[in-house]
């Protein structure tokens, strides 16, 4: 039987039963009040009638002999019974009936024949919830959150919880989430109202403390923000002014979602907060979410982070505690047990930065948690996506997942090894023989993972050269892996024409490979610059790069506006110009000499091969116009460790400024310390030395701009005439340019000694003489 999920206990047997459309159902009188039953009804192609004599949850088409199947009693249970006379569907509850309607959707044909089974079936787990992040940068479309809703209620998945954290309108601040497509009070309703009629519940997950940055950006709302040296991301509930803002954002909220049981409050990745201000504040907080008839949920990771388990106990036991572990579950677990804490769970489809997942790793987590809610005894679990750095991946490509997530957290165990088949045949209404074999056995051969493949995306090509010089085989498995993707691609039509409904989802499967084919294709291209190419064939074939980035972001742009809002896409298109850009940049021909600028060449003392910093230039290249000498292929930078010194020589020469590219110390505190010292000479004389401190002078060069909520001592702090943001390696790391010395009139040098003189290692990566 194609069923997802598939049930606790089945029997089938000989025959069917014709479900013909003048057939009237009959149902019970409450039954006839649920309008997702009536929907259900409906959907069959069938009128209903009311018959008094039935139980509260019961449904009858023509005169069901079977009597197999014993009702569970249990929240969500019911039976399904059908033989060569008829349909019977009983359930336990409202939940339970709606279930069993919903199965024998799965079960009709073609034909509108329903096979003869009886079904005995009930959840697992009562919370089941499909978590979804909107707030990074892809929000969907009305229509799309209906297709959303109408699939989980395919799986039975029971909740849906739109991670918000700015990205919901709230009367009180109209401001908040403007321009950034945040979901407006007319699109939540029309939300609500697809969610009644497929007997799915929505709740909203809204920070009500941590990961608020893009709130905490805004100068209006600065000021509610935790101070700490990172750019802030918290609220702090210390302040006054705090409470007040928060009351009217839970009012807000529970308005916009006024059926939902749960409030999910967050409470993860907290700056700067003792252990007993959390507790105080999720108590404050699930005291106010309590007015409006709702349970507080809350992730537990501070506490676990912490060494701070034990506290927990200290919170409102109404509080519905959340571990999220999206890999193999750890030592934690059997700590919740000692403490006698039970908490729900929530997997990771592992989804998220990967153009074509990994749908084993995904699987595998999900199949962690019902073994680990089984020994915890929590209420259930969810699983979530994510959208970290701007959300490239496809919020819709992994529905095999999600549904799989539906099984295992009904059934709370695996069911028949044939998922993807019975996925296939619900999903896109067959099996899909070459899908199946292109996620099971084709996507496993890949020698660079899903993850990594995303990453060396994002890179220049001058990252893939120092990366192709390095390791041995990268470039080999690029050229293997390659092939396979064309081979994947030219199957990708034939698997799209089996689909009987649903064929456009493969689309995301084909922008997910020709993504994966191009950082493939520029890998192979920056192997070839290694070796050595004329400058006719790099002609070439750059430009053949700048075809396939341009085919590859437009195909990306219309199959990502099927399904979101046109707001924050310039995000990720902006990839693609970097990535076509960066194919203009790429003629490594020698800087002209200017007479105003010496480039220093540091090859003979660089040290470091840093994969976190290969994306800085190659040798020669210029940054606002001034001629710098950068590391060649097998280096990154020097690092200059603490109390040690390098030192240049240069023929003698005026010398009006210097300017230093480095990367400086991850401070994280505002406390200045000496950390890098300057010093000139003209023979044995010492002409010129600075003492510059960190802070002020020298920042962290992780995330120097603020561009993640863990940055600390960044370019905010820094004299900003002197330290200023120079090269972006595309990923945290940020290169700075240190300038504007104050040399003395007519300062002659011929050697430069720059020594780290604080507790942590400077990096240096070039060096330029004015």
């Amino acid at each position: 039987m194609n069923l997802v999920p598939y049930p606790q206990s089945i029997t089938s047997s000989n025959g069917s039963w014709t479900l013909i459309s003048p057939n009237t159902i009959s149902i019970s009188k409450a039954a006839s009040k649920q309008r997702c039953i009536t929907h259900a009804i409906k959907r069959l192609g069938m009128k209903h009638s009311i018959d008094r004599s039935l139980g509260d949850w019961v449904i009858r088409i023509g005169d069901c002999q079977e009597k197999h199947a014993s009702l569970p009693k249990r929240a969500e249970g019911y039976t399904v019974l059908v033989d060569q006379y008829g349909v019977r569907l009983e359930g336990f509850d409202k939940d339970g009936l709606y279930w069993a309607l919903s199965t024998i959707e799965q079960l009709i044909d073609e034909k509108r024949n329903i096979p003869c089974v009886s079904i005995r079936d009930y959840p697992a787990f009562n919370l089941r919830y499909h978590h979804d992040d909107i707030s990074r940068k892809q929000v969907s479309s009305v229509a799309d959150f209906k297709r959303i809703i109408r699939h989980l209620s395919q799986f039975k998945i029971k909740y849906y919880t739109p991670y918000m954290e700015d990205m919901l309108f709230l009367a009180s601040h109209p401001d908040i989430g403007k321009g950034r497509g945040c979901l407006k009070p007319n699109e939540v309703k029309a939300m609500r109202k697809e969610a009644e009629k497929y007997n799915i519940t929505i709740f909203p997950t809204f920070s009500l403390i941590g990961h608020q940055e893009n709130l905490l950006q805004n100068p209006k709302y600065r000021k509610y923000a935790r101070e700490v040296f990172q750019e802030p991301s918290s609220f702090d509930p210390k302040k006054k002014s705090v409470r007040p803002l928060l009351k009217d954002m839970i009012k807000d909220v529970c308005a916009a979602f006024p059926d939902s049981p749960y409030f999910h409050a967050c409470f993860d990745e907290i700056q700067g907060l003792a252990t007993e201000t959390i507790v105080e504040h999720a108590n404050w907080c699930a005291g106010q979410i309590k007015k409006y008839g709702k349970r507080m949920m809350m992730w537990i990771d501070m506490f676990k982070n912490h060494d701070a388990i034990a506290a927990m106990h200290d919170l409102d036991p109404s509080i519905i505690l959340v571990e999220w572990n999206y890999n193999k579950a750890g030592p934690e677990i059997d700590a919740y047990v000692k403490q006698n804490l039970q908490p729900s769970g929530l997997a990771g489809y592992n989804n998220w930065c990967a153009f074509v997942p990994d749908f084993r790793r995904g699987k595998q987590n999900i199949s962690m948690w019902p073994k680990v809610m089984k020994q915890l005894g929590g209420e259930g679990f969810g699983c979530s996506m994510w959208g970290d750095n701007g959300y490239e991946n496809s919020r819709d490509l992994s529905w095999n997942l999600y549904a799989y997530f539906g099984e295992l957290s009904w059934r709370g165990n695996n069911g028949p090894k044939d998922f993807e088949q019975r996925f296939q045949h619900q999903f896109y209404g067959a099996a899909n023989k070459g899908l199946s074999k292109l996620i099971e056995t084709e996507l496993p051969k890949r020698k660079l993972e899903a993850a990594a493949l995303w990453r060396l995306f994002r890179l220049p090509l001058s990252a893939l050269q120092r990366k192709a010089a390095k390791e041995k085989n990268f470039s080999m498995h690029a050229e293997q892996q390659l092939k396979l993707t064309e081979q994947w691609l030219k199957q990708l039509p034939a698997i799209k024409k089996a689909c009987k409904r649903e064929a456009k989802h493969i689309d995301h499967f084909e922008v997910g490979l020709l993504r994966e084919r191009l950082i493939l294709k520029r890998i192979q291209y920056a192997a070839r610059l290694n070796k050595g190419i004329s400058p006719a064939q790099q002609k070439n074939q750059l430009s053949a790069l700048q075809k396939d980035i341009s085919a590859c972001k437009q195909r990306y742009r219309n199959v990502w506006l099927r399904h979101n809002k046109k707001p924050n896409i310039e995000v990720s298109l902006e990839v693609y110009d970097f990535l076509t850009q960066d194919c203009k940049d790429r003629s490594p021909s020698k800087a002209k000499k200017q007479t105003s600028y010496t480039a220093i060449d540091l090859a003979a003392q660089m040290n470091e091969n840093n994969e976190g910093v290969y994306g800085v230039p190659l040798e020669h290249f210029n940054i606002e116009g001034i001629p710098y000498q950068f590391a060649p292929i097998n280096k990154t930078h020097l690092a200059i460790e603490p109390s040690k010194s390098n030192s240049f020589s240069f023929d003698g020469q005026r010398v009006r400024d210097l300017h230093i590219i480095y990367g400086g110390q991850t401070s994280h505190d505002k406390e200045p310390l000496d950390c890098f010292k300057i010093e000139l000479y003209n023979g044995d004389d010492l002409v010129f030395s600075e003492q510059l401190k960190s802070i002020k002078d020298v920042c962290c060069w992780w995330a120097p701009r603020g561009d993640h909520m863990w940055a600390g001592g960044g370019l905010k702090y820094v004299n900003k005439k002197r330290t200023s943001y120079a090269y972006d390696c595309r990923n945290f790391h940020g290169l700075l340019h240190l300038q504007n010395f104050r040399l003395p009139k007519k300062c002659t040098a011929d050697r430069i000694v720059l020594s780290a003189n604080g507790n942590e290692t400077i990096a240096l990566f070039a060096l330029t003489l004015e």
